[in-house]
This record gives C-alpha cells, structure tokens and sequence, in this order.
C-alpha cells in the first residue's frame, strides 16, 4: 500500500517587513514578499539578515535601500543570525550534519565563514556586549541541564558558562552597559 499528498513539499508561506512606530502605525519596509524569518536589523538601519524555513534553512541579508536580497550561507543549514556590533559581519547557527556551531561571515559575503566555536552541542547566538568582545549564547545540554547560556570571549576563542540550571534558558540579552542579562525561562 502506498499513501501519499498530492502537491509536493509545501514552500514556506511569503510575508513582509514592516517599520512599526511607537505608536504602533505599520509602514512597508519593502515590497518583497519572502519567507522571512528571525529577521535582525542591522546597527546602521540599512539591511537586515534573516533566516528562510521550510526545505532550505539559510541566511539571507536584505539591503532596504538598495532593495537587493543576496543569499549569505551555502551548503548546510544557517539560522539565528544576528548583526555583530560594528555591524560588518553577521553571525550565526551553522551545520551541515547533527550539530550546529556560531560561525560569522562578512554581510556581503566577500570572503568564506569563519567558525568561532567547537562543541558537541548546538549553538545559538543571543546578543553582543556593546564593545563587541563578548558574546552571549545558548548551548543545548540535552537532556542534562537543557539550553544553558554561555558566554564566548571573542579575542580569545574562550567560551565560559554564564547560567546552567535544571532549567532551560534562551534568548539572552546583554544590558547597554554590560551590567545585566535579561533571558527567557522554562522554570
């Protein structure tokens, strides 16, 4: 017996970006229509990066005054970018078999990506401390501790664990000053 859906591998649905005001207005950043997603502006305003979904797990950046798209990541799979603090190079989740490590590349691809870490775990950027030395990220221990945050000396290559609990820990966000780390919890 065979079963089967008619209609192939459905293709992640188009959608827009939009600036969005204090007040909440909505204007169109652009007419694209494409699968954005984990979309990050960069630190000037002029571009952002974001990640496709679906069948192709890459990482685009998109000039908003240019209006041009330019694929970033090649072979693999790439998610989770963020802009690095000087805003010439774009970070992120790279793989290409079971686990995932940071790597960063020019944001206009001018030379290859540059692996930052190694580890048995996946890896996924959080957020930059304001001189750019220091980066927060989440490194899944599963199933010991869960998604723990860590931090990566960049000068250094050095990576220290910031918070392993029996809880699982995302998304953490450097203070401007460098004084505190805001984060989501499972606890």
């Amino acid at each position: 017996s065979l079963i089967y859906a008619s209609g192939g591998i459905p293709q992640p649905p188009g959608n827009s970006l939009l600036w969005v005001d204090q007040k909440g207005m909505e204007q169109p950043a652009t007419d694209l229509r494409f699968p954005f997603g984990e979309v990050r502006l960069s630190p000037d305003g002029q571009r952002v990066t974001y990640a496709t979904g679906g069948p192709e797990l890459q990482v685009y950046v998109y000039d908003l005054s240019k209006g041009t798209n330019s694929r970033l990541t090649g072979e693999g799979w790439a998610f989770f970018s963020t802009w690095t603090p000087d805003g010439k190079r774009v970070l992120f989740s790279w793989g290409n078999s079971t686990t995932d490590s940071l790597f960063w590349q020019p944001y206009d691809g001018s030379s290859p990506k540059e692996r930052l870490t190694t580890s048995e775990y996946g890896q996924r950027p959080g957020s930059w401390s304001s001189d750019g030395n220091t980066l927060a990220f989440v490194e899944e221990h599963l199933p010991d501790t869960g998604d723990d945050i860590a931090l990566l000396d960049v000068r250094s290559g050095r990576v220290t664990p910031f918070l392993n609990s029996k809880y699982s820990e995302w998304y953490p966000e450097i203070s401007p000053y460098g004084r505190w780390m805001a984060y989501s919890s499972d606890e």
